[in-house]
Formats: C-alpha cells, sequence, structure tokens
C-alpha cells in the first residue's frame, strides 16, 4: 500500500507540482535598457512586489484598475413636504410647500434634454410657474436648498 501511495504521488501529482507554478500567457514583451529589464505579460497569475525608495513595482500580475466618474453624491437624505400640481399640466404649475420651511429653497424647471428653462426662487409656502410658452413633453423641477438637490418631480405637459 506504501509503494501504492509513493507511485501515486510521484506520478501523478509531482509533475502537477512541477508545472503549478507556470503561466500561460496570451501576449508578452521584454523592455531592456542601461538601467535595467522589464517583462509584461498577459495571462500571468503569480506576482512579487518589490519595494525602493523611488516607488513599488508589482511584478508578474495582471494589475486590475477601475475607471469611474462621479455623478452625484449623496450627503445625506433630505426630506422635504412638497407638492406639484397639476400633473399633468396644459400651461400653470403650482408648487406648494406644506410647511413654513420653504427658505433658502430654488426650484429648476429643466426640458427634456437637460436645459434649464427657468430658475425659481422660492420666497412663499406656493409658487406658480409658467409653461405656457413650453411646448408639450416631460419637463423636470428640481427643488435645491442651500445648493443642494432635495427633491426632483417628472412634470408632463399636455
Amino acid at each position: 500500500m506504501k509503494k501504492f501511495i509513493l507511485n501515486f504521488v510521484l506520478i501523478i501529482c509531482f509533475p502537477a507540482m512541477i508545472f503549478s507554478q507556470q503561466s500561460l500567457n496570451t501576449a508578452g514583451v521584454d523592455y531592456q535598457s542601461s538601467s535595467g529589464s522589464v517583462s509584461i505579460a498577459v495571462g500571468q497569475v503569480f506576482y512579487s512586489t518589490n519595494n525602493s525608495i523611488d516607488g513599488t513595482v508589482s511584478e508578474g500580475i495582471l494589475q486590475p484598475y477601475e475607471i469611474f466618474v462621479v455623478t452625484s453624491i449623496e450627503n445625506q437624505k433630505m426630506s422635504l413636504d412638497c407638492s406639484v400640481y397639476p400633473n399633468p399640466t396644459t400651461d400653470l404649475l403650482i408648487l406648494s410647500f406644506d410647511n413654513e420651511d420653504f427658505l433658502n429653497h430654488k426650484a429648476y424647471l429643466y426640458n427634456a434634454t437637460g436645459n434649464i428653462i427657468n430658475i425659481i426662487d422660492v420666497k412663499q409656502n406656493q409658487s406658480f410657474i409658467s409653461l405656457e410658452n413650453q411646448p408639450s413633453g416631460i419637463y423636470f423641477l428640481k427643488i435645491t436648498q442651500n445648493s443642494n438637490e432635495v427633491k426632483t418631480f417628472k412634470i408632463i405637459k399636455n
């Protein structure tokens, strides 16, 4: 039985151990200069890290990186008791605040392409927004407080 296990290890496992540290690269290139050389390979799975005063290099691994664009940052959820009516509308919108917390608010009216059509400084519990000269379509009314977006309404004009 011991001979069987030894043969199994030598015949089956040992070759797998020998080739387990190799990689199958799909592409690569070598660069050489008087200050050193660099080998770059696509498909390598093992790596080592070299540190020096000038910096750190991780060699032998595909270095992942992610490119992303921050489109908005939400610091905190703000709630606002307000409403816009009638929706859908034909020519006039009413922006109504349910309490006295309308100070430092502005309303921005955007068309479907994102262009600002009107900016309203909110000074009362009710503000009237005219869509009389605007074509039928979808609009967005964004409410801000101290330049922070609080709420956005989708408006339909018939």
